[in-house]
């Protein structure tokens, strides 16, 4: 493929010269504003043709696909391309493959020039579809008369809004629990918010959920206690669904929780039928209270013992007769106390 160019200098108006591609490629990129839209919403695409060689370049034209559904609605106002420039832009409302043809008289076709290391900018804004797809790929495409010298893909997606926009959320100590508090701005067919914690090791467990609003346009305020926090690092997130079934994660919120003279490490089995074997760090010889109640506060065992400075298990037994279900473990020392939720099986 050859390019064209033409020589302004002060050895006056040259003839049209042709330059050889593999003298002075030129590079073709597209790029979206967004790579998932919503429903009816605007994208804007931009494609950019660069010369990094020694000459400047014309160009005759330039493609683009919209992508299925979308329809062309006009150049951006920092396009480079523009209708002064331009012998044919397209329609708006314009759909499929449009074409951009330069204006720019060169060796008999109308032209765009492309500097020597500078690059000539096409940027036009879309609506979206009204119904939702997956990877809608499509091409950009530069040409020199009626050859195509460069091409370049761009791919989006269109899905239904997001459940929620969230307008805060943030985590404080309430006594020995952990409160978080959050408020949306909006709500749009929104379902349930589920409420995720996790101890600093990227792993997140759900440990409660909250209905939402529904649809609405004005502020709502929730909140959540979490009795059951760790000695240490705790991180929370909310999950916001929808009725459809899409769902946003928050951003991550995190507090610290004082290391007590005792640290729970672990409880097991768990679930648990007849023996639990609770296993505790403690930074010096002290007495330490472990106590297993049901979930509405009934204490069922109880039992204290005297743990040494570094890594100790303390086990309850028979414990086959307890009906199977929920369970609290407390581990309790004069500087505070720790929880954890157990499943009692049969």
């Amino acid at each position: 493929t050859n390019y064209k160019y033409a020589l302004n200098t002060s050895l006056g108006q040259g003839s049209p010269i042709t330059v050889s591609s593999a003298a002075n490629p030129l590079t073709i990129t597209k790029t979206s504003d967004n790579t998932t839209y919503g429903v009816n919403t605007t994208a804007i695409f931009t494609v950019t043709i660069s010369n990094p060689g020694a000459y400047g370049i014309t160009i005759d034209k330039i493609t683009d696909e919209i992508p299925t559904g979308f329809t062309y609605q006009a150049l951006h106002g920092t396009s480079q391309v523009t209708v002064a420039n331009s012998t044919t832009v397209p329609s708006t409302g314009a759909t499929g493959t449009i074409t951009f043809n330069g204006g720019v008289l060169s060796g008999g076709n109308n032209s765009y020039y492309v500097p020597a290391g500078g690059s000539i900018i096409l940027k036009y804004t879309a609506t979206t579809s009204s119904t939702f797809a997956s990877n809608l790929l499509t091409t950009a495409r530069d040409y020199v008369a009626a050859t195509e010298v460069g091409s370049a893909q761009n791919t989006v997606s269109v899905t239904a809004p997001l459940p929620v926009s969230l307008l805060s959320f943030n985590a404080a100590w309430q006594n020995e629990m952990v409160k978080l508090n959050w408020s949306t701005a909006s709500e749009n067919n929104s379902r349930i918010i589920e409420i995720e914690r996790s101890n600093g090791n990227v792993l997140f467990t759900k440990i409660g959920e909250l209905p939402a609003a529904g649809t609405s346009v004005a502020v709502q305020s929730y909140y959540f206690i979490d009795s059951f926090s760790t000695a240490g690092k705790n991180e929370y997130r909310l999950k916001l669904m929808d009725r459809d079934g899409q769902f946003k994660y928050s951003p991550i919120v995190s507090i610290n929780k004082k290391q007590t003279g005792v640290t729970l490490l672990n409880s097991y089995p768990n679930p648990f039928v007849n023996e639990l074997n609770i296993q505790v760090a403690s930074d010096k010889n002290q007495a330490v209270q472990v106590r297993l109640s049901d979930m509405i506060g009934n204490t069922i065992v109880t039992t204290t013992q005297t743990c040494i400075r570094g890594t100790s298990t303390i086990s309850l037994n028979k414990l086959g007769s307890l009906p199977a279900g929920n369970y609290l473990l407390q581990v309790i020392t004069m500087d505070g106390q720790q929880h954890q939720k157990l499943v009692k099986v049969r």
